[in-house]
């Protein structure tokens, strides 16, 4: 009963009517996923993932901006409607439409679902089919009330296994409206898997948007230093500004890294060398270790024993 009142307080929910969601068949859909990905949907559906939003809160980076598209506030909603994942979005829709027809689904429910997802995604009102045959109108007007952000995260309403098994009677088939359920929401779960992974994929390349933004910290922190004048260095240092600049440009940035720091280091043990010392500090730390040298205790003089 905790997570009844804990996911509301995270303001997740944007419904009070917690008791009509299938909770069981969630938890089953869960229950399938690996290990690993167990773990993931846990943090992002309770919006503890490392987004841009949770970063910033976090105090990890200073904005919160989406690593794809550059909108304000990226969470965990935003990551499943990224502009810039139209067309890995169009190829998750075309496989959840094959997974809707190879788990049997009514004709008018899997239209009624594919149109709603597309509808959420595109930020467009939802489709309320205008036939009711075996209960899609009924689901999605049900669904609509606890709000679709909660089917796609997997909180369907009770009403869809009553549309599917109506559906089920009638063509006399023995498959559990129930398993039906729980299959579609795992894949759900997995087309949200598959959204965040290509995100990271994307940000993470070796040209995408995250090495772009330090490539460009690093040749802003290589003009400064280089306008900056080397004479705060050590004497022996100084030749690291014989490199032209250019060069230095097109080394790896793991090279510019290690200059950095050298230039770094020098300057700051220059900066230490040309300080005025602190004589009454060493002069108490020479006194202090005086005292230990002649103060200590002396171990016990033991006899070697006689050698036979």
């Amino acid at each position: 009963l905790k997570i009844f009142f804990f996911l509301p307080l995270r303001c997740i929910f944007s419904t009070e009517r917690i008791d009509l969601i299938l909770w069981p068949e969630a938890f089953q859909a869960l229950q399938r996923l690996p290990f690993g990905l167990q773990r993931f949907w846990l943090k992002f559906s309770t919006a503890f993932l490392g987004t841009a939003q949770k970063l910033q809160d976090r105090g990890y980076q200073d904005h919160n901006l989406c690593p794809l598209c550059g909108a304000e506030g990226e969470n965990d909603v935003h990551v499943l409607k990224c502009p810039q994942t139209v067309t890995r979005r169009q190829q998750l829709h075309a496989a959840f439409q094959l997974e809707l027809r190879r788990l049997h689904t009514a004709p008018e429910i899997a239209h009624t679902i594919l149109q709603n997802l597309e509808a959420w995604h595109s930020d467009n009102p939802p489709f309320i089919p205008p036939s009711n045959r075996w209960g899609e109108r009924d689901a999605a007007l049900a669904q609509q009330v606890l709000g679709w952000t909660n089917f796609v995260f997997g909180r369907w309403h009770v009403t869809w296994v009553t549309a599917q098994r109506n559906y089920l009677t009638a063509q006399e088939s023995k498959l559990s409206p129930r398993r039906w359920t729980s299959a579609l929401i795992h894949k759900l779960y997995m087309t949200a898997w598959d959204f965040w992974d290509h995100r990271n994929r994307v940000l993470h390349a070796a040209s995408g948007p995250k090495a772009r933004a330090d490539a460009a910290l690093l040749a802003t922190q290589l003009r400064a230093e280089y306008a900056h004048a080397p004479d705060d260095l050590l004497p022996l240092d100084q030749h690291l500004f014989q490199v032209p600049l250019a060069t230095l440009r097109n080394c790896t940035a793991s090279t510019q890294c290690r200059w950095l720091r050298s230039v770094s280091l020098s300057r700051e043990l220059a900066r230490a060398q040309r300080a005025p010392a602190d004589h009454a500090q060493l002069q108490q730390q020479q006194q202090l270790m005086h005292r230990w040298l002649h103060h200590r205790p002396l171990l016990p003089h033991r006899p070697k024993p006689p050698t036979p």
